[in-house]
């Protein structure tokens, strides 16, 4: 497959009109023509930003339309329960990934904007909305079967969503002052710590999901209970950025190297996915929930001088399932492989090779 895109684009202008974050946007590159109902991501970033921007009738009427959309009719021991609709319009829970992605959004708002939060609304958001999130949370993990060695799923792999119902888990729990949900929401957090260490990242270099992994991992660290949960976040969060800065290539401004995971419609992504490295690695070096009103962990200053190394370099990873994976950098270009069959159902490229032309990063896949 042939992918072109500008190097130039209305992404340097902040991107989506009224993007509150640039890792959002990662993950919303199968809207449009490809996907014709709007997601969760979506739908949950619209609600965010409702408050974010002080339109609190706007961000009230999402709240109320989010709790109508979970499912609080099921058997108690139904994985369904306490989960959301993933696509607008759906009136029964069918991907169960969508608490996963909404979690996130209704812990900001109710930690960040309670206040905004109508009085009509704030009694069944506490007493039914979060807790049912929580027993969702565990229903997610308890129905999705067996993944590898015997861990539930979602699989300590698929981190997009690991990482981003342990930040949802989290922060209901401190809403509700649950220390039990926090103590799970750690261990989730240390396990996917020994995990990526023991077998190498899951979903690397991703140009779907890295901005969720990284949106996830933000709030973790910045909700942290305490400096060992803070120390968990901060080492997989300097996992992400080498891995983001290995593969950063400063001069299309472009993800370079094998993909693990990816849709094609996704090649988008690459070009959304600037955001993330011009903030991480250009000259400005904003918090990456700072769009929220947050400031949290930064990329370290060595990170960044290896995304603008100037003299060429290899580099070797190995992953699950004996995948293996090198790139060889150099300014004008770079070469990927990969070996080996990853776990994940959509495959990474085999190889991948990045040059600039004029106006243009190429990327031949």
């Amino acid at each position: 497959m042939y992918y072109m895109w500008p190097v130039t684009s209305d992404l340097e202008q902040g991107g989506r009109p009224g993007s509150v974050s640039w890792i959002d946007s990662c993950a919303l590159v199968r809207l449009g023509s490809v996907m014709r109902k709007e997601i969760m991501q979506e739908f949950a970033l619209r609600m965010s930003e409702a408050f974010i921007h002080g339109k609190d009738d706007e961000g009230n009427a999402l709240l109320e339309e989010l709790m109508d959309r979970q499912d609080v009719t099921s058997p108690p021991d139904d994985p369904r329960r306490g989960n959301f609709a993933f696509y607008a319009g759906d009136k029964e829970v069918g991907d169960l990934n969508g608490l996963a992605f909404a979690g996130i959004h209704l812990g900001f708002v109710v930690l960040e904007k309670s206040d905004h939060i109508a009085s009509s609304l704030r009694q069944r958001l506490f007493d039914q909305t979060l807790r049912e999130c929580l027993a969702g949370y565990d229903g997610h993990f308890r129905g999705s079967g067996q993944g590898f060695a015997g861990e539930p799923m979602p699989r300590w792999w698929q981190s997009n969503i690991w990482f981003l119902a342990t930040a949802g888990r989290l922060m209901m729990a401190r809403a509700l002052g649950r220390d039990d949900h926090i103590d799970i929401a750690r261990q989730r957090l240390s396990d996917a710590r020994g995990y990526t260490e023991r077998y190498g990242m899951g979903e690397y270099n991703s140009p779907t999901y890295l901005g969720d992994q990284l949106h996830g991992l933000h709030f973790c660290w910045y909700y942290a209970p305490d400096e060992a949960f803070r120390l968990d976040a901060a080492a997989l969060l300097d996992d992400m950025y080498l891995d983001l800065a290995e593969h950063y290539h400063p001069v299309s401004r472009a993800m370079a190297g094998t993909w693990s995971r990816h849709y094609e419609q996704d090649v988008e992504g690459a070009r959304r996915f600037r955001r993330s490295t011009d903030a991480a690695f250009g000259e400005r070096d904003p918090s990456s929930l700072g769009r929220f009103g947050l400031d949290d962990y930064r990329c370290p200053e060595s990170l960044r001088a290896i995304a603008h190394a100037e003299d060429p370099y290899m580099v070797h990873r190995r992953h699950l399932n004996d995948v293996r994976r090198t790139l060889y950098q150099a300014p004008e270009y770079s070469l990927g492989t990969q070996s080996g069959r990853h776990v994940f159902y959509v495959s990474g490229t085999a190889v991948n090779v990045t040059y600039v032309a004029p106006n243009h990063a190429r990327h031949v896949a």
